[in-house]
């Protein structure tokens, strides 16, 4: 008998802004997990954009002191269309109540869903050329903010 472990999501569902995100930009959000102690299999982002172009490459880095340090995964990147564009099939091994940095960066500029006014530090931006995202997040000229675009991450927990 095949058990489907229950997903649940961490991260953020909805925002109550809408901005413009250039390209090379690595974006970072802080987020503690929520969803519980499991395989993170899934990172969505919302668009909002009703001309969206390009490609969208996600993943995961560890909190490193309340920045994004290490990265963890390289989730792979996935076409940009209006709403949720999700990449599955991911195994991330994480633990309930840590805080990860959920990141992304566009091939082309598009419009995300942000929400404003949550934590100090909680959003971390830096140029990066669109590709493979570094093994490192890198902190020189690195710029921080209290708005965190729409992401989530969706974590399989239980048997």
């Amino acid at each position: 008998i095949t058990v489907n472990a229950p997903v649940t999501t961490f991260g953020l569902n909805t925002g109550n802004r809408t901005g413009s995100v250039s390209q090379n930009r690595l974006q970072a959000m802080r987020f503690q997990n929520t969803a519980g102690t499991g395989t993170l299999n899934k990172l969505e982002l919302s668009f909002n954009d009703t001309t969206p172009n390009g490609k969208v490459r996600m993943g995961v880095y560890a909190d490193n002191n309340g920045a994004p340090g290490a990265r963890l995964l390289n989730a792979g990147e996935v076409t940009v269309t209006n709403g949720w564009v999700a990449i599955s099939g991911l195994n991330l091994g994480v633990t309930s109540n840590t805080y990860y940095w959920l990141a992304f960066n566009l091939q082309s500029a598009n419009s995300v869903r942000y929400q404003t006014g949550q934590a100090s530090r909680s959003h971390y931006q830096v140029y990066s050329t669109y590709g493979t995202l570094p093994a490192q997040y890198p902190q020189s000229r690195a710029y921080y903010n209290t708005n965190q675009y729409v992401m989530r991450a969706g974590v399989s927990v239980g048997p």
